[in-house]
């Protein structure tokens, strides 16, 4: 799946009326909304809107949390390696809803390299978040 943002796209004639085509119960309102220019003034601004009716992928979990992540201003470096990495702790951990990206992006964002004057993420803070949730689940089984 791939995730565009409908108000930086240059094909929004395109999108707006592949929406209109929607058989889904909200895409008429969609429509509207985004024809007469009254989205926000409905929705709010600066939300993430999912409007596909697939369930999310391993990538598509992946990509959300990246972009939580850069919207807090820390950079993802060496991005093949934090994908793989990053993968590997969302299917180990079962991370397959929004509500845990987003919160799996705010643990990373603590794991982050704050030592220069951007802070950035890697596949080593994926692997101490990692280390951390092991190890905080090994010390709740012993309770």
């Amino acid at each position: 799946m791939r995730v565009i943002n409908y108000f930086d796209s240059d094909r929004q004639s395109h999108w707006l009326n592949e929406i209109k085509r929607g058989d889904w119960g909200a895409a008429g309102f969609l429509y509207e909304l985004l024809s007469k220019g009254t989205f926000f003034d409905a929705a709010g601004k600066n939300k993430i809107y999912r409007t596909a009716t697939e369930e999310y992928t391993a990538e598509d979990i992946c990509r959300i949390t990246e972009k939580i992540i850069c919207e807090h201003g820390v950079l993802v470096e060496h991005e093949e390696e934090f994908y793989a990495a990053l993968s590997s702790m969302t299917a180990n951990y079962g991370i397959c809803k929004v509500k845990d990206a987003v919160s799996a992006a705010e643990e990373l964002i603590r794991y982050a390299d704050f030592s220069g004057f951007t802070p950035v993420v890697n596949k080593k803070s994926v692997a101490a978040l990692t280390e951390f949730w092991t190890e905080k689940n090994e010390r709740s089984e012993i309770k």
